[in-house]
């Protein structure tokens, strides 16, 4: 739109600059209404860049906006600064009308009432005074052709203003219907991602219940090691210490301690380990905290990840996350949110 504009007045610089002006004025002031916050921003400061906004007419058409977002010592300021300039017999316009309409909104935001009732009898007075100027302007301007040719300028002027608008109103409306879209989409998206975590969850949890009932068989096949193959007994055996014990909490426990608990050497040690396990020890280990972990979760929602994390035997939160990520395919902080 701005383009069309410096294209239709590029003879015209003040024009153009004017129009540059009243259009950042009025986006700033609907961008907040739409809640976008910084966008409003953006156009703010986009409009003190404009010689317009030099200008105290700019002032006064950026009054809107600053009352929105609360700055009304500014607008104060501005209308000061300009019903100071106007003078008895230019007092009677709508300019001032909207001026001194600010200004009482002004005051009645800071909480100074007098101010703002003194403001609206004024705007009150005004208004009359302006009704029996108009009725007397027609009637000189009946009489005057001159004044009539001056009005047909200014009526001719404001069509052109007005359809300058209509095209800032269908542009912002276009602009309105497309973040309506994204916003949509955005939505969808969101939603999607959501099914598939709590999906997710579902998933570890059930993990969660197969291993402690797989854990509890465990338990039952103890009175049955006799008939398991030295391997298996051994594995087995070792296996359930670990776990009943919850050895893999503890950090001081090296390969030595470990192997001299299953009662082999080390390297029969790792062999019984790669068969039983497909791992060697330390992916074992971190298994069984892992699985640990989401017991912490279950049992302590109300504890933060990286209690959960040294709980399991491992401190460093960066380990965790990438460990649990890996082998459950969800991240710790969205398995609690969905938890919760």
């Amino acid at each position: 739109m701005l383009a069309t504009w410096e294209k239709c007045l590029s003879e015209d610089t003040h024009e153009l600059d004017r129009q540059k002006g009243f259009f950042y004025s009025k986006m700033a002031y609907l961008a907040y209404k739409l809640k976008k916050g910084g966008l409003s921003e953006s156009y703010f400061n986009r409009f003190y860049v404009t010689n317009f906004s030099k200008t105290q007419r700019g002032l006064l058409e950026i009054n809107n906006y600053l009352l929105k977002v609360g700055r009304y010592e500014e607008v104060l300021r501005h209308n000061e600064a300009y019903l100071g300039l106007v003078s008895e017999a230019d007092s009677l316009n709508l300019i001032r009308l909207r001026t001194l309409e600010q200004s009482s909104q002004a005051y009645r935001a800071l909480g100074d009432y007098v101010h703002a009732y003194l403001t609206i009898l004024q705007v009150h007075q005004i208004s009359r005074q302006m009704a029996t100027s108009r009725e007397r302007s027609q009637i000189f301007q009946l009489a005057d052709v001159t004044e009539a040719v001056a009005r047909q300028y200014h009526l001719e002027k404001a069509d052109y203003e007005l359809k300058v608008q209509r095209y800032v109103i269908s542009v912002l409306l276009a602009i309105t219907l497309v973040l309506l879209v994204l916003f949509g989409l955005l939505w969808r998206t969101l939603h999607v991602i959501r099914r598939k975590n709590r999906k997710m969850a579902e998933l570890v949890l059930q993990l969660d219940d197969q291993r402690k009932e797989i854990h509890s068989v465990e338990n039952e096949l103890e009175r049955w090691e006799e008939e398991i193959k030295t391997d298996e007994k051994l594995f087995f055996s070792f296996d359930w210490q670990v776990k009943e014990q919850k050895l893999y909490l503890n950090y001081q426990l090296g390969r030595d301690d470990y192997a001299q608990l299953m009662g082999v050497d080390r390297n029969r040690f790792a062999a019984i380990l790669k068969k039983f396990t497909s791992n060697n020890l330390s992916t074992y280990l971190n298994d069984l905290r892992l699985e640990y972990s989401v017991t912490l979760f279950r049992e302590h929602p109300d504890w933060p990840i990286n209690r959960v994390a040294e709980e399991s035997a491992l401190p460093r939160i960066s380990t965790f996350y990438r460990l649990f990520k890996n082998k459950y395919g969800i991240s710790p902080n969205n398995f609690r949110k969905i938890l919760n």
